[in-house]
């Protein structure tokens, strides 16, 4: 695996088996939730853990899904980017985003997000915000 070889399936179980004994108990499960990466699977995790590849942090998680919806929607206004970086550092501190606060400072600083955008594309960008705040309180 240093070497950049991936593991085949034999060589997880082999593995797997190893890592799973009585005085280590160390299994996927544990992992996904020791690590917050609920999706992770072994190999992913000794990758890691050998410093070959590296999971990304929550904040880089939400950066980079950020960058991916404005990038999706190539319509959008400066202001309207703006207003969903706003929203994006919300998130970031863990903050669950309602239509209140879409009202309020600091976002409000940046324009009325009903000026902004329309009914439809306020309730997109709502549970597209909120999914990470779901996802952070279940894992």
């Amino acid at each position: 695996m240093r070497r950049g070889d991936d593991l085949n399936e034999g060589d997880l179980v082999e593995l797997a088996e190893s890592l799973n004994q009585a005085d280590l108990f160390i299994t996927e499960e544990t992992l996904q939730k020791a690590y917050r990466q609920p999706v992770a699977n072994l190999a992913e995790f000794l990758k890691h853990i050998l410093e070959l590849n590296k999971f990304e942090s929550r904040e880089e998680k939400i950066t980079n899904a950020f960058n991916e919806f404005i990038s999706e929607h190539a319509q959008l206004t400066s202001s309207q980017i703006n207003f969903l970086r706003g929203i994006r550092s919300a998130v970031i501190k863990h903050t669950q985003i309602n239509r209140q606060l879409l009202l309020k400072p600091p976002l409000s600083r940046v324009g009325n997000v009903e000026n902004l955008f329309m009914q439809e594309e306020i309730d997109e960008v709502l549970e597209f915000a909120n999914q990470f705040n779901a996802n952070a309180s279940a894992a």
